[in-house]
């Protein structure tokens, strides 16, 4: 909430449909890279690449990232993860500046 607020920036949160076991997983191996870094590129090996390589371990058989090569933007890899069957349910959470936005268009034009 408080970097929706500060940016102005809208939000999508994606609940996943992992199973108690897949979640367990992912958090094993989290807590296993917990003093591991990681080099960031902007392109390709970004935080949403290694998002979709943290839930390859959680479901082993998935191949979250297979078409990724040069490039992984976030927005098509959110698609990916969609598409693998990972996603529940998305609520999107407009930012304070959209929702202004959107009273202000709902007002006639006498009163904006």
């Amino acid at each position: 909430k408080e970097y929706s607020r500060i940016e102005n920036r809208d939000l999508w949160e994606y609940n996943l449909n992992l199973t108690p076991a897949e979640t367990r997983t992912m958090i094993s191996h989290l807590w296993e890279l917990r003093d591991v870094i990681f080099d960031y590129y902007f392109f390709d090996e970004n935080c949403s690449y290694r998002l979709l390589e943290l839930l390859e371990v959680a479901r082993p058989g998935t191949s979250l990232r297979d078409e990724f090569g040069a490039r992984a933007i976030p927005i098509d890899t959110v698609r990916a993860v969609i598409d693998g069957g990972f996603v529940a349910s998305v609520t999107y959470r407009p930012s304070v500046a959209t929702q202004l936005e959107h009273d202000v268009n709902q007002l006639s034009d006498g009163h904006q």
